[in-house]
């Protein structure tokens, strides 16, 4: 097997339609043997109107990284408050205790509430 050189810098290779709508496609890590990927979907407008944010490694710390228990996001960027974080529970795990507030194991209505307010 050989080994992979991607470009760490994250340039944009601009496009304009025939109505005059620009896509872009991001080149470095994105590039795998020449190939961009499309961002958006014209046809599917929320793709449009929610952009794929390029300036992510300024606000999150290595943003690719996968996180097993911490879900870090632009708001909170280095996840949960330790006091409804359990880094002995993956994301989904701490996802679902959030809701099951009386740790029955079940999710019931009144807990789904409570979890809300």
């Amino acid at each position: 097997m050989g080994a992979h050189s991607y470009r760490t810098s994250y340039e944009m290779a601009t496009s304009v339609d025939k109505r005059g709508v620009a896509s872009h496609a991001p080149l470095g890590p994105s590039m795998l043997n020449g190939d961009t990927f499309a961002t958006s979907i014209p046809t599917v407008p929320v793709t449009e109107q929610r952009p794929v944010p390029y300036d992510l490694d300024k606000m999150l710390r290595q943003p690719g990284l996968p996180r097993a228990n911490v879900a870090v996001s632009t708001q909170v960027p280095e996840g949960s408050s330790p006091a409804l974080a359990r880094r002995d529970y993956s994301v989904i795990q701490q996802h679902v205790a959030f809701f099951d507030r009386d740790d029955d194991g079940i999710i019931w209505p009144w807990d789904t509430y409570v979890g809300k307010v």
